[in-house]
């Protein structure tokens, strides 16, 4: 059984976590489906509404705006501020967003880091260094070093399409070429 309702809409209230939109009219609640409503507070609307389950007014068909009221200061003025906690919650998704991008970075020049790990073990399991087999053990830790940094900038750089900045090594250049060059010349103690 359907009823006709006519008057003026006192507050509208949606989406609610299911999506439906409310109007209250007459000191009675509404819901009138999913689609936003085409009126605002204060105008005059008239429709037909049935109680789903004994207990809650709904409407049934279209609602017809009888008299909608002229456009008020109130309803061109910029949007109220928005409520503390959604701006928390922006702020908390905007920092986050931050920290998984460095945090990303960082993933991703770990994971180029163990793939250059491994690149350099197979280069010395196949002597692809025969001048470092023959070295110190210091100058040996300076070219590797050096080599596994190079491998990983070239890998990040391969991944993002950007050149990485070259890490400083703790020890000797940080350049493979220039600790290379060094093996070829005669230690200190030969002179």
């Amino acid at each position: 059984m359907t009823n006709q309702v006519s008057g003026v809409v006192e507050v509208i209230t949606g989406p609610n976590k299911g999506g439906y939109y409310s109007i209250k009219v007459g000191g009675v609640w509404h819901g009138i489906g999913k689609m936003p409503p085409a009126f605002q507070k204060g105008a005059q609307v008239s429709f037909n509404a049935y109680l789903k389950d004994g207990q809650y007014s709904t409407v049934k068909g279209p609602i017809a705006v009888v008299d909608a009221p002229p456009p008020t200061k109130a309803d061109t003025s910029p949007p109220a501020p928005r409520h503390p906690v959604d701006q928390a919650k922006d702020n908390y998704w905007r920092n986050k967003e931050k920290g998984d991008a460095a945090k990303d970075a960082r993933i991703s020049f770990f994971a180029a880091y163990e793939r250059a790990l491994g690149f350099v073990q197979l280069a010395i399991a196949n002597g692809a260094f025969p001048k470092v087999e023959k070295a110190k053990p210091a100058d040996k830790l300076d070219v590797l070093r050096a080599f596994v940094l190079e491998v990983t900038n070239e890998l990040v750089a391969l991944s993002s399409g950007e050149k990485a900045a070259r890490p400083a090594a703790t020890n000797g250049s940080g350049d493979v070429h220039q600790e290379l060059k060094k093996l070829d010349q005669p230690p200190e103690e030969w002179e």
